[in-house]
């Protein structure tokens, strides 16, 4: 694992102004930061499972392109991907106004039914609270009203969450062929970024197993840079070294347990899949031997990071499951790695809440995982 020596970051550790200011407008400019709306409509929606294709939400919404203050046309991006906890875009602003206002775009692109794609009707407090009713009748004191939608989803078809993650890959890939076309336009009409832009990934957790698998199989233009952040362990094994999605904030026992199970399942099965399925599969269950010689192959062009007190997606799995971790950084909880330190610190929700602002006590390392990030992309 390596140190970061790079020039110091210009880290933005409250972007609440932009936060606050962007469900308003179309363009907000704070921080030394423009903050752009950019609609997206995707191309096709049949890699979801039949029941999730016409899903208004999930086929057209919007996503937010963050770019240093000024008119001019920016020739790179690095575009986010979240994770399976994320029901917000709110704590990746930090992490793409501080990119913009040193120097790189970032533009956060949310999962196939997850952050804003995810249908209004899930997530109404009537929905919320049957589901959580229903989910701890089932999984007990695992089940939170945070994480019962999700659970009682995944429990139901584990198998659509695979679905959503090549979703999400046809997407990514038709927003690459926009940006590279030169024809990525905002709500405002405006293409800031110039034909022929490279185009980068930063996936955390889900988004980094989906952004690692697109470099695997090689649908990412040749000159694409990968960072996986809290990303990349196996749920096969013994802890410490099995991803654990068991969570207040992202699965139940119950449907954690039917998540593992299908993925192992399918990994076993002798199935005529995709490659990027194939790839996929092996990244959550149990990367083979060959497929760890693909991930030492990509060289400096994949970057491995974790966070020390990751529970989730413990740094010992990454590096196991992977063969490679990269950077370790001193980060908190896999769920909010600059804003909590442990899952059972008290203000927890306050500090949920309040995400979009990093933690007093996580700005130095926050301000070493972005010039890593920002090294990485040069």
């Amino acid at each position: 694992m390596r140190s970061a020596l790079v020039p110091s970051a210009s880290p933005v550790f409250d972007a609440a102004s932009l936060f606050d200011s962007v469900r308003r407008a179309n363009v907000v400019r704070a921080a030394g930061v423009r903050l752009l709306r950019v609609p997206f409509t995707c191309p096709s929606t049949q890699s979801l499972l039949p029941a999730d294709r016409e899903l208004s939400e999930n086929s057209r919404f919007d996503c937010f392109l963050f770019t240093p203050d000024g008119d001019a046309d920016f020739s790179r991006v690095l575009v986010i991907l979240n994770g399976l906890n994320d029901s917000s875009y709110r704590k990746f602003y930090p992490w793409a106004a501080s990119l913009a206002q040193s120097g790189v775009p970032a533009l956060l692109f949310p999962t196939a039914l997850l952050m804003n794609r995810r249908p209004r009707a899930w997530t109404s407090p009537r929905a919320t609270a049957g589901a959580y009713e229903a989910r701890a009748a089932i999984a007990g004191a695992s089940a939170t009203p945070i994480n019962a939608v999700l659970s009682s989803r995944i429990a139901a078809t584990p198998r659509s969450l695979l679905h959503d993650v090549r979703q999400t890959a046809l997407d990514v890939q038709a927003l690459i062929d926009l940006i590279v076309r030169g024809e990525l336009a905002t709500a405002g009409g405006e293409r800031p970024l110039c034909a022929g832009s490279r185009v980068h990934l930063l996936g955390y957790s889900l988004g980094g197993y989906l952004a690692l698998a697109m470099q695997l199989v090689g649908v990412l233009p040749r000159d694409s840079r990968v960072i996986t952040f809290c990303s990349g362990a196996g749920c096969r094994g013994e802890p410490p070294l099995r991803a654990d999605p068991v969570s207040p904030y992202i699965l139940d026992a119950h449907a954690a347990a039917a998540l593992l199970e299908d993925l192992n399942a399918l990994s076993g099965e002798d199935l005529a899949l995709d490659a990027l399925t194939q790839v996929l599969l092996q990244l959550f269950a149990e990367t083979t031997r060959g497929l760890r010689q693909r991930i030492a192959g990509v060289g400096g062009r994949l970057t491995v990071c974790s966070s020390q007190r990751d529970s989730v997606i413990p740094e010992r799995g990454i590096a196991d499951n992977l063969g490679r971790l990269d950077y370790s950084f001193e980060a908190g909880m896999h769920e909010y790695p600059f804003n909590i330190g442990a899952i059972d610190e008290p203000d927890a929700m306050r500090a949920i809440a309040g995400s979009h602002r990093i933690a007093a006590r996580f700005e130095a390392v926050f301000r070493h995982f972005i010039e890593v990030v920002l090294e990485r992309v040069q």
